[in-house]
Parts: structure tokens; sequence; C-alpha cells
């Protein structure tokens, strides 16, 4: 496509194209979340006051598969106390990448990165599990260390990015940490039948929607993903769900997001 690593959102959007509904409707984007996850990225004062502007909110953090040096860590720490970040994330593990080494790393890192969470601020986290699995294992261990390592208040605010986990996972999650929301992906499209009954399984106010903008493609006439493609992920969460019209799913989920990132 020619971008860089640090394009902007809009160079995103215009170089993936317009793109309209089966109905011929344009989608209306009303605001979302920029995550900068990797130190090298991070936005300065005046790049997050532009997208504040603009309704979107910020939020900074380190993927699981990226190494964090000690002036890196500093870098987040730093980038968390801009005026108008919204969240530490996305942080996490993620055991795709095989080897005890490296997922005991993760750990430690995840365990390092938790106490920059502000209580005013949403987590939001990347769980991936090895894969063959269903999630569960890692889902209750992410559960675990926040909730007896890192000492994360019950009632935080969570966002479950690119949720794909089991509906035991859902339950354990609502039951431990009443305001996570599970966001899904353009995985969906790809979702098998208990990935499906998770999906059906969670609380429609704690239901969110997302692209993952530019990764996972959420159609096939694009090669990668933007905000304003988020319009197939409602479809394909619509067809799940079966008593909801994509536009529904689209009201739904933005108003949840609203409340989520207030």
């Amino acid at each position: 496509m020619g971008l860089g690593r640090g394009a902007t959102m809009e160079e995103l959007i215009e170089a993936v194209g317009e793109d309209t509904t089966p109905e011929g409707l344009e989608v209306e984007l009303v605001g979302g979340v920029v995550n900068y996850c990797d130190p090298e990225t991070y936005p300065s004062q005046m790049e997050v006051d532009a997208l504040t502007r603009r309704k979107f909110r910020v939020v900074v953090g380190a993927h699981p598969k990226k190494q964090l040096s000690d002036n890196q860590l500093l870098a987040l720490r730093g980038a968390l106390q801009l005026a108008g970040i919204s969240g530490l994330g996305e942080v996490g593990l993620d055991f795709s990448i095989p080897g005890d080494e490296v997922w005991y790393e993760q750990e430690q890192k995840l365990l390092a990165v938790l106490p920059f969470l502000k209580p005013n601020q949403v987590l939001v986290l990347h769980i991936r599990p090895q894969r063959g699995s269903s999630g569960l294992h890692i889902h209750n261990h992410v559960l675990q260390l926040l909730k007896h390592q890192a000492k994360i208040p019950v009632l935080s605010r969570i966002q479950l990015h690119c949720f794909a986990g089991p509906t035991i996972a859902v339950r354990l999650w609502a039951a431990e940490f009443p305001n996570a929301h599970f966001s899904f992906s353009g995985l969906v499209a790809r979702f098998s039948e208990e990935q499906k009954n998770a999906l059906r399984a969670v609380p429609r106010h704690r239901l969110l929607i997302e692209t993952d903008a530019p990764y996972f493609p959420v159609c096939r006439a694009k090669k990668v993903s933007a905000p304003h493609l988020v319009y197939h992920t409602a479809a394909r969460v619509a067809e799940i769900l079966g008593d909801i019209t994509t536009e529904g799913v689209c009201r739904l989920t933005a108003g949840n997001g609203q409340r989520l990132f207030i």
C-alpha cells in the first residue's frame, strides 16, 4: 500500500478506499479507539489532541510479541501520562509463538506494565492461545494474573480485544470482572460453532466490534482493514446472533464503546 509505520488513520482510510454496504449505504464513522502498541510509534500530545477532537479515544501499550527495553518501558509510562490517553493496551499474552521461555517473558512484561494502569483508564487485553487450543486455559491464566498478582480491581473497565474464546471464557470474565467487554473483529467470519455460541453468550451491553485495522481484512475486496469497514464485522455478528440487524449491531456497539471509553 506504500504506507509507512507512522501512517495516519486518514492515510490508511484513503489507501484502502471507499466502501459501501450491500444496500449501497455509506457508514458514518462516529468514533473509535486508536491503539498504539509499538513504542517506536507512540503519539505526541499534539497527535492525541487531534484524535480526541475527532471523537477517537487513544490507548497506548506494548503488543505481547514486542520486546520492551528499559527505556521503552519508561516511554510507555510517560505516554500514559499524556492528557487524553484513555487506556493501557494492547497488552497481554500471545501463545501463538511457541516456547516456555517466550511465554514466561511475556508474562513478566505484562506484570511489569499493569501497575501503570490508572483507575480512570481502560485495560485493553490481547489474549491469543496456542494453535488448536480453545483458549480457555490462557484466558483463565490471564484472569488469575490480574486477580491475584497484579491485583487489578474487580470493577476495572476491560476490553477483550479480538475475542475468540469459548463460552466458558465469556462466563469466567463476566463473573470475575463484570465490566469486561468482549470485542469481536473480522475473525468472526471464520468462527467455529463453539466460538459462535460464545458470541451469543456475551451480554449485549458488553458487546463491541472492531476492525483491528490495518490487520485482519474484514472482506474479500480489501487486502487490509480500516476503521470505516467495521460494517462488515457488524454484518457477520448480526448473522450469528440472528435476532438483530446489522444496523442494530452498529448502534448497540457504538453506544457500548462510548460508555466504556467515557
